[in-house]
Protein backbone atom coordinates (compact mmCIF):
# COMPACT_ATOMS: atom_id res chain seq x y z
CA UNK A 1 0.00 0.00 0.00
CA UNK A 2 1.17 3.37 -0.94
CA UNK A 3 2.63 5.25 2.08
CA UNK A 4 0.37 8.16 1.53
CA UNK A 5 -2.85 5.97 1.69
CA UNK A 6 -1.42 3.82 4.99
CA UNK A 7 -1.23 7.71 6.91
CA UNK A 8 -4.18 8.99 5.73
CA UNK A 9 -6.39 5.21 7.11
CA UNK A 10 -4.82 5.56 9.85
CA UNK A 11 -5.56 9.21 10.71
CA UNK A 12 -9.21 8.05 9.94
CA UNK A 13 -9.17 5.38 12.03
CA UNK A 14 -7.89 7.53 14.79
CA UNK A 15 -10.09 9.78 14.54
CA UNK A 16 -12.88 7.59 14.08
CA UNK A 17 -11.96 6.22 17.73
CA UNK A 18 -11.74 10.03 19.18
CA UNK A 19 -14.98 10.26 17.80
CA UNK A 20 -16.57 6.80 19.33
CA UNK A 21 -15.14 7.38 22.90
CA UNK A 22 -16.33 11.41 22.83
CA UNK A 23 -19.68 10.31 22.42
CA UNK A 24 -19.50 7.06 24.73
CA UNK A 25 -18.48 10.05 27.02
CA UNK A 26 -21.20 12.51 26.09
CA UNK A 27 -23.83 9.36 27.27
CA UNK A 28 -22.28 8.52 30.46
CA UNK A 29 -22.68 12.09 31.64
CA UNK A 30 -26.34 12.92 29.99
CA UNK A 31 -27.14 9.13 31.89
CA UNK A 32 -25.51 10.41 34.95
CA UNK A 33 -27.26 13.55 34.81
CA UNK A 34 -30.85 11.84 34.27
CA UNK A 35 -30.18 9.36 37.48
CA UNK A 36 -29.31 12.53 39.47
CA UNK A 37 -32.29 14.36 38.10
CA UNK A 38 -35.79 14.28 40.30
CA UNK A 39 -38.52 12.25 38.73
CA UNK A 40 -41.22 14.92 37.10
CA UNK A 41 -44.12 15.55 39.09
CA UNK A 42 -47.55 15.87 37.45
CA UNK A 43 -49.84 16.40 40.15
CA UNK A 44 -49.87 16.78 44.34
CA UNK A 45 -53.24 16.73 46.67
CA UNK A 46 -53.57 16.55 50.11
CA UNK A 47 -55.53 13.77 51.12
CA UNK A 48 -56.56 12.47 54.65
CA UNK A 49 -58.31 15.73 55.93
CA UNK A 50 -55.11 17.50 55.15
CA UNK A 51 -52.77 15.37 56.71
CA UNK A 52 -51.05 13.64 54.00
CA UNK A 53 -49.42 15.12 50.93
CA UNK A 54 -49.46 13.22 47.67
CA UNK A 55 -47.77 13.58 44.98
CA UNK A 56 -47.94 11.44 41.23
CA UNK A 57 -46.15 11.42 37.92
CA UNK A 58 -44.94 9.38 34.67
CA UNK A 59 -41.75 9.39 35.97
CA UNK A 60 -42.07 9.31 39.47
CA UNK A 61 -43.74 6.91 42.00
CA UNK A 62 -46.54 7.67 44.02
CA UNK A 63 -45.26 9.42 47.04
CA UNK A 64 -47.26 9.52 50.81
CA UNK A 65 -45.60 12.21 53.00
CA UNK A 66 -47.76 13.11 56.20
CA UNK A 67 -47.71 16.13 58.34
CA UNK A 68 -46.49 13.75 61.12
CA UNK A 69 -43.34 13.39 58.80
CA UNK A 70 -42.76 17.03 58.43
CA UNK A 71 -42.87 17.29 62.44
CA UNK A 72 -39.99 14.37 62.56
CA UNK A 73 -38.11 16.18 60.41
CA UNK A 74 -38.75 19.62 61.54
CA UNK A 75 -38.34 19.12 65.53
CA UNK A 76 -34.49 19.12 65.73
CA UNK A 77 -34.04 21.87 63.47
CA UNK A 78 -37.14 24.14 64.29
CA UNK A 79 -35.39 26.62 65.94
CA UNK A 80 -33.08 26.85 62.55
CA UNK A 81 -35.89 27.18 60.53
CA UNK A 82 -37.65 30.45 61.96
CA UNK A 83 -35.78 33.83 62.39
CA UNK A 84 -38.54 34.21 64.84
CA UNK A 85 -40.42 31.64 66.83
CA UNK A 86 -44.43 32.20 65.98
CA UNK A 87 -46.88 32.87 69.09
CA UNK A 88 -50.26 32.20 68.69
CA UNK A 89 -52.43 31.88 71.78
CA UNK A 90 -50.57 33.56 74.27
CA UNK A 91 -47.68 30.35 73.64
CA UNK A 92 -44.71 29.84 71.33
CA UNK A 93 -45.71 27.72 68.67
CA UNK A 94 -43.00 24.67 67.74
CA UNK A 95 -43.42 22.02 65.36
CA UNK A 96 -45.66 19.02 66.82
CA UNK A 97 -48.39 22.33 66.99
CA UNK A 98 -48.86 22.17 63.30
CA UNK A 99 -51.23 19.51 62.39
CA UNK A 100 -52.61 20.14 58.88
CA UNK A 101 -51.09 20.80 54.99
CA UNK A 102 -53.02 24.04 54.39
CA UNK A 103 -52.17 24.57 50.00
CA UNK A 104 -49.54 22.55 47.62
CA UNK A 105 -48.34 23.39 44.02
CA UNK A 106 -46.22 21.51 41.62
CA UNK A 107 -42.51 23.12 40.91
CA UNK A 108 -42.59 24.09 37.40
CA UNK A 109 -39.78 21.84 36.27
CA UNK A 110 -41.67 18.69 38.06
CA UNK A 111 -39.07 18.37 40.63
CA UNK A 112 -40.20 19.77 43.82
CA UNK A 113 -43.64 20.61 45.40
CA UNK A 114 -44.66 23.81 47.53
CA UNK A 115 -46.86 23.23 51.12
CA UNK A 116 -47.68 25.32 53.79
CA UNK A 117 -48.11 23.74 56.92
CA UNK A 118 -50.52 25.37 59.60
CA UNK A 119 -51.24 25.43 63.51
CA UNK A 120 -54.77 27.25 64.27
CA UNK A 121 -56.23 28.57 67.52
CA UNK A 122 -58.51 31.25 68.13
CA UNK A 123 -60.07 32.07 64.50
CA UNK A 124 -56.09 32.34 63.93
CA UNK A 125 -54.52 30.31 61.44
CA UNK A 126 -50.15 30.39 61.23
CA UNK A 127 -48.80 28.79 58.21
CA UNK A 128 -45.15 27.81 57.40
CA UNK A 129 -44.05 27.72 54.11
CA UNK A 130 -41.73 24.40 52.08
CA UNK A 131 -40.59 22.71 49.53
CA UNK A 132 -40.19 19.23 49.40
CA UNK A 133 -38.25 16.94 46.73
CA UNK A 134 -40.52 13.71 47.46
CA UNK A 135 -37.67 11.93 45.63
CA UNK A 136 -35.14 12.60 47.72
CA UNK A 137 -36.99 13.58 50.75
CA UNK A 138 -35.60 16.92 50.65
CA UNK A 139 -37.10 20.12 52.51
CA UNK A 140 -36.61 23.45 52.31
CA UNK A 141 -38.23 26.06 54.69
CA UNK A 142 -38.95 29.84 54.12
CA UNK A 143 -37.40 31.66 57.44
CA UNK A 144 -40.80 33.23 58.47
CA UNK A 145 -44.36 32.59 59.57
CA UNK A 146 -47.47 33.73 58.02
CA UNK A 147 -50.66 34.67 59.50
CA UNK A 148 -53.15 33.16 57.71
CA UNK A 149 -53.90 30.30 55.22
CA UNK A 150 -52.57 30.18 51.68
CA UNK A 151 -54.53 30.95 48.75
CA UNK A 152 -53.52 30.28 44.93
CA UNK A 153 -49.61 29.67 45.42
CA UNK A 154 -47.68 30.59 42.29
CA UNK A 155 -44.87 29.74 41.20
CA UNK A 156 -42.69 32.14 39.28
CA UNK A 157 -41.43 30.86 35.69
CA UNK A 158 -38.12 29.96 36.64
CA UNK A 159 -39.35 28.08 39.70
CA UNK A 160 -37.50 30.32 42.12
CA UNK A 161 -40.17 32.92 43.67
CA UNK A 162 -43.19 31.45 45.18
CA UNK A 163 -46.53 33.80 45.22
CA UNK A 164 -49.79 33.65 47.02
CA UNK A 165 -52.89 35.35 48.61
CA UNK A 166 -53.34 34.34 52.57
CA UNK A 167 -56.86 34.60 53.95
CA UNK A 168 -57.84 34.95 57.63
CA UNK A 169 -61.47 34.89 59.37
CA UNK A 170 -62.07 38.41 58.46
CA UNK A 171 -61.78 37.35 54.25
CA UNK A 172 -60.23 35.66 51.55
CA UNK A 173 -57.29 37.06 49.91
CA UNK A 174 -56.33 39.93 52.67
CA UNK A 175 -52.65 39.93 52.25
CA UNK A 176 -50.04 38.61 49.40
CA UNK A 177 -46.61 37.47 49.42
CA UNK A 178 -43.48 36.21 47.39
CA UNK A 179 -41.66 33.97 48.74
CA UNK A 180 -37.26 33.67 47.50
CA UNK A 181 -37.19 29.88 48.12
CA UNK A 182 -33.50 29.72 47.35
CA UNK A 183 -32.84 31.68 49.94
CA UNK A 184 -35.80 30.97 52.25
CA UNK A 185 -36.62 35.15 52.50
CA UNK A 186 -39.48 36.62 52.15
CA UNK A 187 -39.32 39.10 49.49
CA UNK A 188 -42.48 41.17 49.46
CA UNK A 189 -45.85 40.99 52.32
CA UNK A 190 -48.79 43.06 51.47
CA UNK A 191 -51.70 43.92 53.26
CA UNK A 192 -54.59 46.29 53.32
CA UNK A 193 -53.08 49.33 54.67
CA UNK A 194 -50.01 48.86 52.25
CA UNK A 195 -51.92 48.75 49.25
CA UNK A 196 -54.02 51.75 50.46
CA UNK A 197 -51.28 53.83 50.88
CA UNK A 198 -50.03 53.11 47.28
CA UNK A 199 -53.35 53.76 45.96
CA UNK A 200 -53.90 57.19 47.31
CA UNK A 201 -50.25 58.12 46.56
CA UNK A 202 -50.97 56.79 42.51
CA UNK A 203 -54.36 59.13 42.54
CA UNK A 204 -53.37 61.87 45.33
CA UNK A 205 -55.82 61.00 47.34
CA UNK A 206 -56.10 63.00 50.54
CA UNK A 207 -56.51 60.10 53.22
CA UNK A 208 -59.49 60.10 54.75
CA UNK A 209 -60.56 59.52 58.95
CA UNK A 210 -62.01 56.84 60.04
CA UNK A 211 -63.38 54.19 57.95
CA UNK A 212 -63.10 50.50 58.22
CA UNK A 213 -60.10 48.31 57.38
CA UNK A 214 -59.26 48.07 53.81
CA UNK A 215 -59.71 43.96 52.93
CA UNK A 216 -58.22 44.10 49.50
CA UNK A 217 -59.38 40.33 48.36
CA UNK A 218 -56.23 39.78 46.63
CA UNK A 219 -56.68 37.60 43.45
CA UNK A 220 -55.73 36.33 40.25
CA UNK A 221 -51.84 36.07 40.51
CA UNK A 222 -50.24 35.85 37.27
CA UNK A 223 -46.64 35.94 36.91
CA UNK A 224 -44.64 37.72 33.83
CA UNK A 225 -43.40 35.32 31.50
CA UNK A 226 -39.60 36.48 32.68
CA UNK A 227 -40.71 36.06 36.31
CA UNK A 228 -39.26 39.30 37.26
CA UNK A 229 -42.90 40.39 38.45
CA UNK A 230 -46.26 39.29 39.44
CA UNK A 231 -49.80 40.94 38.72
CA UNK A 232 -52.43 40.49 40.58
CA UNK A 233 -55.68 42.17 40.90
CA UNK A 234 -57.77 43.72 44.23
CA UNK A 235 -61.52 45.36 45.18
CA UNK A 236 -61.11 49.04 44.63
CA UNK A 237 -61.21 50.81 47.63
CA UNK A 238 -64.40 52.62 48.32
CA UNK A 239 -65.05 56.09 48.95
CA UNK A 240 -65.06 58.95 51.50
CA UNK A 241 -63.01 56.88 53.98
CA UNK A 242 -65.58 53.63 53.62
CA UNK A 243 -62.81 51.42 52.28
CA UNK A 244 -64.19 48.08 53.25
CA UNK A 245 -67.00 48.55 50.78
CA UNK A 246 -65.87 47.74 47.22
CA UNK A 247 -66.90 49.68 44.24
CA UNK A 248 -66.55 49.01 40.59
CA UNK A 249 -64.60 46.65 38.86
CA UNK A 250 -61.35 45.54 40.53
CA UNK A 251 -57.86 46.98 40.04
CA UNK A 252 -55.13 45.59 38.72
CA UNK A 253 -51.44 45.99 40.11
CA UNK A 254 -47.94 45.10 39.46
CA UNK A 255 -45.09 44.17 42.01
CA UNK A 256 -41.54 44.24 40.60
CA UNK A 257 -39.27 41.68 41.93
CA UNK A 258 -35.93 43.41 40.34
CA UNK A 259 -36.24 46.60 42.58
CA UNK A 260 -39.14 48.24 41.08
CA UNK A 261 -41.32 47.30 43.75
CA UNK A 262 -45.37 48.13 43.74
CA UNK A 263 -47.14 49.59 40.91
CA UNK A 264 -50.81 50.88 40.24
CA UNK A 265 -51.53 49.44 37.02
CA UNK A 266 -55.56 50.01 36.11
CA UNK A 267 -57.13 53.17 38.91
Amino acid sequence: MHRSLRFGVRRTTIRLTLAIAALAFLSAVASAAGGNASPRIETARLADEGRTLVTTGPDADTVRWTVADWRTWAAPRFDEILDEAPELAGRTLKAADFDRFGAVAVHPGGARVAFSVTSYAVLTTVSLVGTLDPASGAVTMVHDAKFGDLEDPTWSPSGRYLAYALGTARASGEMLAIDDTETGRTVAHLDGENLLQAWRRARGDVAQPGGRPYLPHVRALVWRQDGTALRFVTDRPGEAGDVDAPTGPGVAWRFSIDGGGLELLVP
